[in-house]
């Protein structure tokens, strides 16, 4: 990350895939620039908790798309079975919400009337509804 009006460069180096590298240099910064932001950690969300989560979510309407989410490491994946490689990490941002800092999308999961994950919207540009089938 470099931020030239600064004059700060951080480097994170990792050798796994779904380390929490941005997260970590985005705080560096903002220690660094004196504007500190919260950081999610392993523990404020437990891996029971985010067991609610993992399942296999169908696209509604038209497009026959289906995403699955996993756990991994105590963070949830999002895998796309056409594209094993682009597996990105979905980053907590409130209850039942989270982040693809990746590419900018924000989740929201809903819940059937007794209080199980059901489904979630998807919204980038537009929004997508994606139920759960397993």
């Amino acid at each position: 990350m470099y931020l030239p009006k600064e004059d700060i460069y951080i480097c994170i180096l990792s050798n796994t895939k779904f380390d929490r590298t941005d997260e970590i240099s985005n705080y560096i910064a903002s220690i660094l620039i004196e504007k500190p932001l919260k950081i999610f950690t392993k523990k404020e969300v437990s891996s029971e908790k985010l067991k609610e989560y993992v399942g296999i979510y169908k696209l509604q309407g038209d497009v026959k798309r289906m995403f699955e989410i996993k756990l991994f490491d105590n963070q949830l994946i999002l895998s796309d079975a056409k594209n094993p490689e682009g597996d990105a990490v979905l980053t907590p941002s409130k209850k039942d919400e989270f982040l693809l800092k990746a590419i900018s999308v924000s989740f929201k999961f809903f819940r059937d009337t007794d209080g199980r994950i059901s489904g979630y919207t998807a919204k980038q540009d537009k929004i997508y509804t994606f139920k759960k089938v397993k």
